[in-house]
């Protein structure tokens, strides 16, 4: 099994960061990676964005609470979070973190007819 970020350029990375895999709950932490899913869930009747970030170690699921949508975040997105992981529906998950964005994916266009 090749490792969840595999095609994740590191050296891109905060040299600060928290490997995925080293995170604990309940601790503050930065982790940074590439964005593998993004989907919209609802909870308590409220939207919620999930992530699923990626690096060399592993993938965690992030979080951002009544939100739809976050500018810039969608799959193949490198970013870094920081915020304090916790379990979220039965997984260790960033709630409402602070987020940078290091690199975007290019914009598909729309085929031309």
């Amino acid at each position: 099994q090749r490792p969840a970020g595999r095609d994740v350029d590191v050296s891109i990375l905060p040299a600060d960061r928290t490997p995925i895999h080293d995170l604990q709950p309940r601790a503050r932490a930065t982790v940074a990676g590439r964005v593998r899913a993004v989907r919209v869930q609802a909870w308590s009747g409220s939207p919620s964005l999930e992530c699923t970030l990626a690096d060399e170690t592993g993938a965690v699921t992030v979080v951002f609470y009544g939100r739809r949508s976050v500018a810039g975040i969608r799959t193949g997105t490198v970013m870094s979070v920081e915020g304090t992981a916790g379990v979220h529906h039965g997984i260790l998950a960033i709630l409402n973190p602070v987020y940078t964005l290091l690199a975007e994916p290019p914009v598909p266009h729309a085929p031309q007819h």
